[in-house]
């Protein structure tokens, strides 16, 4: 008896996403690709923290191109964000996945989108939280049941309608001769859930 009342509010909540979309990033162009040029590795080398996983248009392409299965029905994506004068300013990768049983509870498939990887390049046109919206909304145009994005940053500004829900893990080695870990320095760190498992998931 609440699904049609969950399909509606969830349907509301999209269409306001779309308009606070046209809203906030009428200056912006959002556009699919085929893949990374090579001519973007500095802007990407750019991108590096202090802590962060290796960003090129080598790697990138390699991980949209290879995946562990071959389910026809999961798919990645790479879009490009250009402002009025036609400047690259920013990326995303997107995941579409179905996931046949999604928790222990027994929940029916869900067709989950994912925002697995992301660069701005020019933060003064566009902030992450206008990227996430741009991102969240070519993902709701592909049909998914739920958007999920992985933050590194515990005090990041929540997209509108989001919440924050559970944890993503990952296992990062560091060598004897590596840098010191700081636990409490995340804010430092530069790390994505394309650098995980799940960038080939």
């Amino acid at each position: 008896m609440l699904a049609p009342v969950a399909d509606f509010a969830i349907g509301l909540h999209r269409r306001m996403l779309e308009r606070r979309e046209e809203a906030s990033c009428a200056d912006l162009r959002c556009t699919l690709a085929s893949s990374v040029p090579e001519s973007l590795d500095p802007a990407l080398a750019e991108l590096s923290h202090p802590v962060g996983c290796h960003r090129s248009s080598r790697w990138l392409n390699w991980i949209l191109q290879n995946a562990f299965d071959t389910d026809r029905g999961n798919r990645k994506h790479l879009f490009f964000i250009h402002d009025r004068p036609d400047r690259l300013v920013a990326y995303f990768i997107t995941r579409v996945k179905i996931h046949e049983r999604p928790s222990h509870r027994g929940s029916e498939a869900l067709l989950v989108g994912s925002v697995l990887d992301w660069g701005v390049f020019d933060p003064h046109t566009i902030n992450q939280k206008r990227l996430w919206l741009m991102a969240t909304n070519t993902l709701t145009a592909e049909g998914v049941d739920v958007v999920e994005i992985c933050d590194m940053s515990p005090d990041a500004d929540v997209p509108f309608g989001f919440r924050k829900y559970g944890r993503h893990w990952m296992v990062l080695y560091s060598s004897p001769t590596g840098p010191t870990i700081d636990k409490g320095a995340m804010s430092h760190w530069r790390v994505r859930q394309i650098d995980g498992d799940s960038g080939l998931s």
